[in-house]
């Protein structure tokens, strides 16, 4: 167990990366239509720079918080709330939030299990704006998060009002680098990595609930406490 700060900080680093990474396949997008364009050029060696760093340093402080600290007991709503808040600074969504008081703490490698909620939440969010922009009159994009106490274990229900998921695609959707996204939009390796993040590495389960047009449900259910597992390993 340790201080849940040092928890966060990893949360912290995590979401860091990923916001770098974005950062740069969009300059690369615009860079490609005006290469000579120098202030993108600019723009584009120091993101470059920036995660040289991160490699170099940064990356070993994640490897801490993966190997030498196991499980941290947290709180699940500020997780939940950690993400959403994160993620909707970037997003056009409206966000409906229903989060039970008595879910209290749970055991969890916060690293892997924060991984997971911003992988379902970015998805969510992807689906909905889709739909959108499918030209649906009067559509508003909307994603909820739901936590629930059932006495020794979480609920969790991530919610979308995008685009669905057929059942060809619901029945393959975690098999690794299985992905409807246009090519470089999506590895097909989020929702495999989640699966085994919540079920091999935490005990937990997760389950889909969709109807094509209207709606996708992630349900995640963790043990409040449970026995170590094997980590999932390897990165989003």
């Amino acid at each position: 167990m340790h201080d849940g700060g040092i928890s966060m900080a990893a949360v912290e680093i995590d979401f860091l990366h990923r916001q770098l990474e974005e950062r740069k396949r969009r300059l690369e997008a615009v860079f490609a239509l005006s290469p000579d364009d120098a202030g993108v050029e600019t723009l584009l060696r120091e993101v470059d720079s920036a995660l040289d760093r991160f490699a170099a340093g940064t990356y070993g402080e994640c490897e801490i918080c993966h190997g030498t600290v196991e499980r941290d007991r947290l709180l699940a709503d500020p997780l939940i709330r950690y993400c959403l808040d994160h993620l909707t600074e970037h997003e056009r969504a409206s966000l409906q939030r229903d989060l039970d008081p008595s879910a209290g703490i749970i055991d969890l490698y916060p690293q892997e299990i924060t991984r997971v909620f911003l992988n379902l939440i970015s998805n969510g969010f992807y689906a909905a704006n889709k739909r959108k922009e499918a030209g649906d009159d009067g559509f508003e994009p909307t994603l909820g998060a739901t936590t629930k106490s059932l006495g020794n274990k979480v609920e969790i229900r991530i919610r979308d009002n995008g685009t669905g998921i057929p059942l060809e695609v619901k029945e393959k959707m975690f098999n690794p680098f299985f992905t409807t996204k246009p090519a470089g939009e999506g590895t097909g390796l989020g929702l495999s990595m989640s699966h085994d993040i919540i079920v091999k590495q935490h005990g937990g389960k997760i389950e889909v609930d969709t109807m094509p047009g209207a709606f996708t449900e992630f349900i995640i259910t963790l043990p409040r406490t449970a026995a170590a597992q094997p980590k999932a390993g390897g990165a989003n």
